[in-house]
């Protein structure tokens, strides 16, 4: 066989694929390497953050919920009281190891539980159902209807102060998530304030919020999706996660509920979970182009890291992340964190605490949590986290 010289030439497609060019003496071939080879992704070892001394089914040492204020002080809020907004820090008389809020002050290593010695004002407002959105000048958290700036030390800056809306369903309805900057400084985030309705087959409608004044007032600039947009859903589009790209692309991700046929599964965590939908908009949120997700699940938490690659948490069945390098035109490099068939909220969160890597948190109840037994395993409930590196190899 006679030798053959070769010249490698790369080249990228437009949904992100790699395209090598291999010249040879016998001419040119076309391979395409699929888009998970860009990165290196490796996850190091589970460890738990909290956990119960009994078993206590749904709604307990679950749902985490991350607050970054920097690299280093991460405050971590979890359900303790059950899956109810106005039980969510009520123990109950529970034997509990890890009362929250749980606070790091090392990006996320160690551990300290009740505040850690933080503000009570900064936890109240650091509450799970709030948000949070890095600023030039401190960190804004909000509950729905107030909110307050503190520095990276968890030192009130400013407020409370009173959060406005439009209109008043949008506080109860309130931002989800972590809120996105547009390129003109405004604020943006959705809202779900219609809320799905199994009995009247009611489904979500999420609608984009925007703040010209840094949270304090809320209007809406459109609608992301409704009901005919995820019409595989029984709930429609709702969770919703939103990340405004550097050439001011917006991005936003939504659960949209169980298959139709949902009420053939009596138990919540045995529920198979539908596609989730992914919406962009590149006229800032006036028109969306929507796209029926391959993943399917709950809770889906977006972050674009330092490095430009897009992190989507997701979760049930298990827990996992997914990643994209191409501004989420495709997805791969699937992680699981936990086991398909584990009992969870599927609740994921995630924070970079150091350029490409990841700190991310789950949960699991009912379930044995450490893996290594003599006897017949015990079975708690706890709330884990494991740091994940993320390198672009190209």
């Amino acid at each position: 066989m006679r030798n053959l010289k070769h010249n490698l030439i790369t080249s990228y497609t437009s949904n992100g694929a790699i395209i090598l060019l291999l010249f040879s003496s016998m001419g040119c071939m076309l391979l395409s390497v699929p888009t998970d080879i860009q990165l290196r992704v490796k996850r190091g070892r589970s460890f738990l953050i909290a956990e119960s001394e009994e078993s206590y089914g749904w709604g307990v040492m679950s749902h985490p919920r991350l607050i970054q204020l920097s690299d280093s002080l991460l405050i971590l809020q979890y359900y303790v009281g059950g899956d109810k907004v106005h039980r969510w820090f009520d123990p109950a008389g529970r034997k509990l190891r890890g009362m929250p809020p749980a606070v790091s002050t090392d990006g996320g290593k160690t551990w300290v539980f009740r505040g850690g010695g933080l503000d009570t004002n900064v936890l109240w407002h650091g509450h799970y159902w709030g948000y949070d959105v890095s600023t030039t000048n401190g960190v804004i958290l909000g509950r729905g209807k107030t909110a307050i700036r503190v520095d990276e030390n968890a030192k009130i800056i400013d407020g409370p102060w009173n959060v406005l809306y439009e209109e008043e369903k949008w506080g109860a309805g309130r931002p989800w998530h972590r809120l996105a900057r547009m390129p003109n400084g405004n604020l943006i985030d959705s809202s779900y304030a219609e809320r799905y309705s199994v009995n009247t087959n009611k489904r979500n409608r999420t609608y984009l919020l925007e703040s010209k004044d840094n949270g304090k007032y809320w209007h809406k600039r459109g609608v992301i999706a409704g009901g005919s947009t995820a019409p595989w859903g029984s709930e429609g589009p709702g969770e919703s996660t939103i990340e405004c790209l550097p050439d001011g692309t917006l991005l936003c991700i939504s659960r949209t509920g169980y298959p139709l046929d949902m009420n053939k599964y009596t138990l919540p965590h045995k529920r198979p979970t539908e596609s989730m939908l992914l919406s962009r908009s590149t006229d800032g949120g006036e028109t969306w182009v929507h796209t029926r997700m391959m993943q399917t699940g709950v809770y889906p938490r977006l972050l674009r890291m330092s490095n430009g690659v897009l992190v989507l948490g997701f979760g049930r069945p298990g827990n996992n992340l997914i990643f994209s390098t191409d501004n989420g035109s495709t997805w791969g490099n699937e992680l699981a964190l936990t086991k398909a068939d584990v009992r969870t909220s599927g609740y994921v969160d995630i924070a970079e605490v150091a350029p490409g890597k990841l700190f991310v948190v789950f949960d699991m109840f009912d379930s044995d949590q450490n893996g290594i037994w003599l006897w017949e395993p015990k079975e708690v409930n706890g709330v884990s986290g494991c740091f994940v590196d993320v390198k672009k190899l190209w």
